[in-house]
């Protein structure tokens, strides 16, 4: 039941990081390749969503680039709910080094059609959005609300029908120099 693409969220430099997230490494090779490597096999298709220059940079294969610029994430999900609105979305943002290959094959079996999406809640008890399922009947909702105030997917999936996860999973992402330096020591 794939039925299922995948948008890995690239962002940009992250000023608060000091360099931009597509240089980190997992698992001994860079970060959007172990991104790929596992959403291939996952979804149908996927994209890395990110701007011009780390497209070029990195050659990320295949990309969209950010249709709306900075909203963060909700302008890549709505560049990639454009290209096929017949398919839920995989999100993922690329800085999540600490998920692994059977968090998201456990996030895509326990997937609930029926609802607007699936997300994990993380350790503090705080939907997760970046490492979720959003169903196709969310799209409109989406697209309606990032031209208003309401810029946030999570206060969006606050507000739906949602199947909440409650896993053991580690969704913290690599922000500071602090986090990178925990994350490869």
């Amino acid at each position: 039941m794939k039925n299922l693409n995948g948008v890995i969220l690239c962002g940009g430099k992250s000023s608060r990081l000091g360099f931009d997230k597509l240089s980190l490494r997992k698992e001994g090779i860079p970060i959007h390749l172990w991104w790929k490597n596992l959403l291939t096999n996952l979804c149908d298709s996927f994209y890395f969503l990110t701007n011009h220059d780390l497209q070029k940079k990195y050659d990320l294969q295949p990309f969209l680039l950010d249709s709306i610029i900075n909203l963060g994430p909700l302008g890549g999900i709505e560049s990639m709910i454009n290209v096929d609105r017949s398919k839920a979305i995989l999100v993922v943002a690329v800085d999540l080094v600490y998920v692994k290959n059977k968090d998201l094959e456990y996030l895509i079996q326990n997937r609930n059609t029926e609802k607007m999406a699936t997300v994990f809640m993380d350790s503090s008890h705080q939907l997760y959005p970046l490492c979720a399922i959003i169903e196709p009947g969310l799209f409109e909702v989406i697209l309606n609300n990032y031209k208003t105030e309401t810029r946030s997917l999570k206060a969006i999936l606050l507000n739906s029908d949602i199947q909440v996860l409650q896993r053991n999973v580690d969704l913290r992402g690599i922000n500071t120099p602090e986090d990178y330096s925990e994350y490869i020591n």
